[in-house]
Parts: C-alpha cells; sequence; structure tokens
C-alpha cells in the first residue's frame, strides 16, 4: 500500500498511463501467483472545510474549520456540531471551501468553492440560548461530496451535493498560490 503525492509535474498522459498499468495488473494478479495484492486506496487531493463564525471580544470572526485534510482515504465521512450565533438568528449560510495545506484555519488560506446553501426563517430560540446546527459531510469513491446542514431543534435542513471536478481551481493565480503554501511546507 502506497500513497503517491499529488503533483503538477507528471505529464497527465503519464499518469493515466501508469495508472493503466496498474489495473491491469490487479487484474492478473491472483492469489496462487504468492505475491502480496496491490491495494489502490483512492484519496481527495483538497481538503473541504466551511466558513464558521465566532464571537471574541465582541466582533464575528470568520474562520475555516475543516471537515476533511487534504488527501484523505475516500469514502469518508464526519459530523459535527456548531450553534448558531445568537437566539433570534434568522437565517444561515453555509459555505464550502477547499485548500491544500492541512493545517490551515484562516479563510485567507483556503479556496471559496462558489458553493453555498441557506435556511432561512429560523425561528427564534425559545431557550434563549442559540440554536444547535449539525453539519454531515461526506465523500464518496466517486468523489461525489454530500453536506448536509440541520437544525435539530427546529427540523429545518440543507443539503449540498457536489461532484469534486465542480470544486477544482479554475484560477491560475489561485492555484499557485495554494501550491506555494503546500510548497512552503515541505
Amino acid at each position: 500500500m502506497f500513497n503517491c503525492p499529488i503533483s503538477t509535474d507528471v505529464p497527465p498522459d503519464l499518469a493515466v498511463s501508469m495508472g493503466a498499468a496498474i489495473m491491469a495488473h490487479l487484474k492478473q494478479q491472483t492469489e496462487a501467483d504468492g505475491e502480496a495484492p496491490l491495494q489502490l486506496i483512492d484519496s481527495y487531493a483538497y481538503g473541504i472545510g466551511v466558513e464558521v463564525a465566532d464571537i471574541v471580544h465582541g466582533q464575528i470572526q470568520l474562520t475555516y474549520d475543516p471537515l476533511s485534510a487534504p488527501n484523505t482515504t475516500i469514502p469518508y465521512s464526519v459530523s459535527k456540531n456548531y450553534n448558531l450565533l445568537w437566539p433570534d438568528q434568522e437565517s444561515i449560510e453555509v459555505r464550502v471551501f477547499q485548500t491544500l495545506n492541512p493545517h490551515t484555519n484562516s479563510l485567507a488560506e483556503a479556496y471559496f468553492t462558489g458553493i453555498s446553501a441557506v435556511i432561512e426563517d429560523i425561528p427564534p430560540s425559545p431557550t434563549g440560548i442559540p440554536h444547535p446546527i449539525r453539519i454531515d459531510f461526506s465523500i464518496n469513491t466517486d468523489q461525489m461530496i454530500e453536506l448536509r446542514a440541520q437544525l435539530p431543534t427546529t427540523g429545518q435542513s440543507l443539503i449540498v451535493r457536489a461532484n469534486t471536478n465542480e470544486l477544482r481551481l479554475e484560477d491560475p493565480e489561485e492555484f499557485k498560490k495554494l501550491k506555494d503554501q503546500v510548497d512552503d511546507l515541505w
């Protein structure tokens, strides 16, 4: 079992031909050969996370909270619990970010994917305590992500589904910025 790091220096044709060779080997391999079976493990190159707001010294501070780290083996799923900011908060927007930096908590080091969804018409909390919100995130072997946000106390929810191809960085400057951050880690 091995994990290949993502590199932009590998020609796409070489990557495809090596993948095809590995798959051909797997198809021909039998237990009678006496070889240890080669096992491919799929992973997703980017870390996926959400924007989180906290109140620090009376001011709202936005941070990146990872749901998965870069190169996480897939399939993968995780659930996280948060709270709204105020008991009478009427809406919440869930925004999906990605990064190549496994140590980031800063939105400045993450890239907004353009994918977001909103829960509106949230009733005031009867307890005076902000409503809890639960985020369930998963990515399957087809690299489809699903992010479900639910307010358990009101039953309101949203679901965001996207193919990871939709999340890839299209902006060359953003890609270079994130690649430089990863290179700096080495």
